[in-house]
């Protein structure tokens, strides 16, 4: 709506919330010069605040100002403006454009959040990318990145569907996790050459990206998904930490997995249906992540390589078809519901190198029978849970054991004066 169609109200002190917040039809506001510190949330949920003119000697945008306003199509920023705070603008639907005078120096998280009418942007002297800055920015096509940008924090550009391609300035030395998630219009990236920390998400569910450009490097030495190796291989740069990452790198079989791969990451094979009952994790990988097996089917055994160190949060939980496990001396922790309902699950070694058992590792593993663990890995206060429903249980280390969930801590353990843990008969 143009500006001859909106009534401009010069707004006092005392009138100003109250005025624009009862508006019943489009609504264009300058605010009076004396009005230079505008209060958190000031307009929020405006829904019929048109256009924003603010005073021309404000330094700072205040927190979630104009959050929820979104009829907002325009906003005028003083020349002498210093910083945007969290959540200035998020949710400022109809905002298509917004000139950013040099003097910005800092922008806060989740500050243009949500603005899906958003389609170009300046951003000449900001360091920092916050997390979630431009998130869920749907039509943004260009973004001009100042070089004296450091990082880009979590999901800075995430879900930009219309972002072809970028351009990130030589001095950026991090970028990170889902900062570039879900962009499934960029086809090239330019990496900078002084990157030092590059989350393995950052360019999750690209798919449409084709290109990637590291300038001045012929080896990288962080983590990386496998698609984005195969980019970075094109261009003649060897990647040596490469992992699978779910959503994003074809789902291959355990005698598929390329050499070169040393991790599988978080939720990677979770609800797969696989088509072989056995699962030998190739001696090539040094890390699973968290969920990585969770919930695969027809999985009845699986073979750890000594590789392995770690067995992290619900690696292996919900594998209902799961009977056999062999875990090597080289795992030192098993994290929490690792194992949680694996009801087929009768039988299980746990190797004295373990040092580290999770909450809940063993719970509603409702046909395990008999377990040798350390005696040295739990501790008393959650000794409880490990073996939370799984009723069955009746050897532990060789000795005869009778559940009852109510009391297993008072019947499992017992302390000695050094105030070690003990089964009894250990």
């Amino acid at each position: 709506m143009s500006d001859h169609q909106m009534e401009k109200k010069p707004l006092t002190n005392l009138t100003l919330r109250q005025f624009v917040f009862k508006a019943t039809e489009p609504l264009a506001v300058e605010v009076p010069e004396e009005l230079t510190n505008l209060e958190e949330m000031e307009f929020f949920s405006c829904v019929n605040l048109d256009k924003l003119i603010l005073p021309p000697h404000m330094l700072t945008i205040p927190s979630g100002l104009c959050w929820g306003c979104v009829m907002l199509t325009e906003v005028i920023l003083p020349s002498c403006l210093r910083s945007i705070e969290d959540n200035a603008f998020k949710s400022c639907m109809r905002l298509k454009t917004i000139n950013l005078p040099p003097t910005v120096t800092y922008l806060g998280s989740n500050s243009f959040n949500d603005c899906e009418s958003l389609q170009k942007i300046t951003l000449s002297s900001i360091k920092k990318i916050p997390t979630r800055a431009f998130c869920g920015c749907f039509s943004l096509k260009e973004v001009e990145l100042p070089e004296c940008l450091e990082s880009i924090d979590e999901s800075g550009f995430a879900l930009c569907r219309a972002l072809e391609k970028i351009s990130i300035p030589d001095n950026v030395s991090s970028i990170g996790k889902m900062a570039f998630n879900e962009c499934s219009s960029l086809t090239s990236i330019s990496l900078p050459q002084n990157l030092q920390l590059f989350d393995v998400s950052a360019l999750m569910r690209c798919s449409k990206l084709k290109r990637i450009f590291l300038h001045g490097k012929n080896e990288i030495n962080f983590k990386v998904s496998y698609h984005v190796s195969q980019l970075l291989e094109e261009t003649g740069i060897t990647c040596t930490n490469i992992e699978l990452i779910n959503g994003d790198d074809l789902i291959f079989s355990c005698n598929e997995i390329p050499p070169s791969i040393s991790s599988i990451g978080d939720s990677y094979y979770k609800e797969c249906e696989f088509k072989t009952t056995s699962f030998v994790i190739p001696s090539t990988i040094t890390s699973l992540g968290e969920s990585a097996f969770c919930l695969c089917g027809n999985l009845k055994k699986i073979v750890i390589p000594s590789s392995i160190t770690n067995l992290p949060d619900y690696c292996f939980a919900y594998c209902t078809d799961l009977v056999e496990i062999k875990i090597p001396t080289s795992v030192t922790s098993i994290g929490t519901r690792c194992f949680h309902d694996c009801i087929s699950l009768k039988e299980i070694y746990v190797p004295d190198s373990v040092i580290s058992i999770g909450e809940s590792c063993f719970s509603n593993c409702t046909k395990l029978t008999s377990i040798r663990i350390p005696t040295n890995c739990i501790e008393k206060e959650s000794l409880s849970q490990v073996f939370l429903g799984s009723k069955k249980l009746s050897s532990i280390n060789g000795n005869s054991f009778d559940y009852t969930e109510e009391c297993l801590c008072d019947e499992f353990i017992e302390e000695d004066d050094n105030d070690e843990i003990h089964a009894q008969g250990w």
